[in-house]
């Protein structure tokens, strides 16, 4: 491997003065910046391909086309070899693909890329993997036979974090690029101790600012979101139950949510550095190979008429008790097939040396994830969700038949296990690989 390359970069992208305020769901709007959003970017080359991956502190990539178009002309990066994702944190910008913010992102996606390529250096490479307990299930089962959205540690959980580490050959950290299967919502509309909504980097942000301060020396630290679909943190939808057990949504003290993502940040930190010290980084053969395919979905719809936003307040008990004391009425939407219209799900995969990166456009719940590391002929496998706009939730088949809020999107939920899974080994085929490698 004495002919890899490899260098990072980072630049901030929150957004300037002007641009405030953001509105975000119900009327709450950004108005603030608790801690800064940043774009990382990772380009490794190994003598024969060139590969950038580039990991936004955002709720998603909505403009990914353009984006790999701009990103391409200007390094000369096939678009086959630009992978784009996001770590889903809640507490930024929700806004269009066409918004003067997302152009600004573009902007500054691009700055950190010639940051990485004027840092690159011949490096080594490890793999590792550990645990972190900073995740738990969100999909709360009630007394009352219902799901809704809350901590729920009885429920499947991958606690895997698993780490990809680039180092020069002095020993200095240039990336580490975890996964972890966790939604970094424990922000989201949250209030500061001043009573105003904020931008925040939530857990994945302090985490991976955390790890670059420890490291020093230019090092980068990029966090992708795993298979997270029913993942949330200890925090997210905390829950206040009356004497009869209805669960309205928790009230934290002005400032709590931010305090909790910088300590289980910091914790998550920990966990990471952890496994850093234990992989051992070596020289050796580093294949890149880039595959890709859309798969189809099985779709749903609201009935016509259908009230979507009240159900999305009723599914969560986010609506409040009557004044007459009467609890809303538990009657949730019929949701009907739609089988002239499948939803197409694009998946991906990358196979980085020893390590195969199988990304996911939509967001799977986290059995599928371990499912599909299960059944991939590689042993090292990490699954990367938010990769492209997303599809919309992928409910598991064991879970199918349950209701949480994750039910009423446009994909249908029941044997979309198999479509996954097949999928991934369809594209380790196109990639060359028909057996196990490790």
């Amino acid at each position: 491997m004495a002919n890899l390359l490899v260098g990072a970069g980072k630049t901030c992208i929150t957004p300037p003065p002007d641009m405030f305020p953001f509105p975000v769901w119900l009327g709450y709007n950004i108005t603030g910046v608790h801690s800064d959003l940043f774009c990382r970017s990772l380009v490794i080359d190994n003598g024969e391909k060139r590969l950038l991956i580039i990991s936004y502190d955002l709720v998603g990539v909505s403009d990914e086309a353009e984006t790999v178009s701009v990103l391409s002309k200007e390094t000369g990066i096939p678009p086959e070899y630009i992978f784009l994702t996001a770590t889903h944190t809640h507490a930024c910008p929700f806004v269009s693909d066409k918004s003067q913010y997302i152009q600004f992102v573009r902007k500054r996606c691009l700055i950190a890329t010639k940051q990485a390529l004027d840092n690159m250096r011949p490096a080594r490479f490890g793999y590792g993997t550990g645990n972190s307990y900073v995740n738990v299930n969100r999909d709360y089962e009630h007394e009352a036979g219902y799901v809704l959205q809350a901590p729920n540690f009885e429920g499947f959980s991958d606690k895997t974090l698993a780490i990809l580490k680039f180092e020069d050959l002095e020993g200095n950290l240039i990336c580490a690029m975890l996964n972890y299967a966790l939604t970094p919502a424990a922000t989201f509309l949250a209030q500061d101790v001043d009573g105003r909504q904020k931008i925040c980097s939530d857990i994945p942000g302090t985490a991976t600012d955390y790890i670059e301060r420890r490291f020093g020396k230019g090092a980068v630290a990029i966090w992708t979101c795993g298979a997270a679909g029913n993942q949330g943190s200890h925090i997210s939808c905390i829950r206040s139950f009356d004497v009869n057990g209805y669960a309205t949504m928790g009230n934290l003290p002005p400032g709590t949510a931010y305090s909790f993502a910088l300590l289980h940040g910091q914790l998550h930190a920990m966990d990471a550095i952890k496994v850093l010290s234990k992989v051992a980084c070596s020289d050796g053969p580093f294949p890149i190979v880039s595959g890709e395919l859309t798969v189809h979905l099985p779709a749903q719809k609201p009935p016509e008429g259908a009230d979507m936003q009240y159900n999305r307040l009723l599914v969560d008990n986010l609506l409040p008790v009557g004044s007459d004391g009467n609890y809303p009425e538990r009657k949730l939407i019929e949701m009907e097939d739609d089988p002239d219209n499948p939803v197409q799900l694009r998946l991906r995969l990358l196979l980085l040396g020893n390590v195969a990166l199988f990304g996911i456009g939509g967001m799977a719940y986290n059995e599928i994830g371990v499912l599909c590391k299960d059944k991939s002929p590689f042993r090292n496998t990490v699954v990367v969700t938010n990769i492209c706009k997303s599809a919309g939730y992928i409910i598991n088949d064991s879970n199918a038949h349950k209701r949480p809020f994750t039910y009423f999107g446009r994909i249908k939920p029941g044997h979309l296990d198999e479509i996954i899974v097949n999928g991934m080994l369809r594209l380790f085929e196109m990639c060359g690989v028909t057996e196990d490698k490790n």
